[in-house]
């Protein structure tokens, strides 16, 4: 897929994502993530229902300021049970592709205590979807959670590559 580039003289690296990259990916998590909550909503059993229960307690305990890592974590939990329960393999198998690419732009928010404030509170309105059972809210707020962290990671990033850019550029300059 393109993301492991062949650098001359310094061997393999994973090469950096555009803007564009990072919008296609959400594009595609959006689709197929916001079906799997729904059918995912729609497998409710009582096993599930305690690991949700579970998993909303312990994002509720954390603080986003302190460890923002962790809500990234318990938010990849939640991610994964939700795929893992919708029962449909094909939509199984795109997510756990996209899951590689997902990461890396995780790996852009990641530490920002403000993106994951917001997304641990996304991820318990989810969670609260899908321990009622109501497939279409459990759909709308994954689809509304991949867009708006969408925005926040975009908006971070060109944030950061500006303040980068014009610290390189004084840098020069002096």
């Amino acid at each position: 897929d393109g993301l492991v580039v062949l650098i001359r003289g310094r061997g393999y690296s994973v090469r950096q994502l555009s803007v564009e990259d990072i919008i296609e990916v959400f594009v595609a998590r959006e689709s197929i993530e916001g079906t799997l909550a729904n059918l995912s909503a729609s497998h409710l059993n009582e096993k599930m229902q305690q690991k949700l229960e579970n998993l909303k307690l312990e994002m509720e305990e954390i603080n986003p300021e302190i460890s923002p890592e962790k809500v990234i974590e318990t938010g990849s939990r939640l991610h994964n049970l939700i795929a893992e329960t919708a029962h449909n393999t094909m939509l199984y198998k795109f997510y756990q592709e996209l899951c590689t690419v997902a990461a890396l732009t995780r790996n852009l928010s990641k530490y920002t205590s403000k993106i994951e404030s917001i997304s641990r509170d996304e991820h318990i309105l989810i969670i609260n979807s899908l321990i009622s059972g109501n497939r279409e809210d459990a759909e709308g707020y994954m689809r509304l959670h991949l867009r708006r962290t969408c925005e926040r990671i975009v908006s971070s990033y060109l944030q950061k590559r500006t303040t980068s850019h014009h610290f390189l550029h004084h840098a020069e300059a002096g």
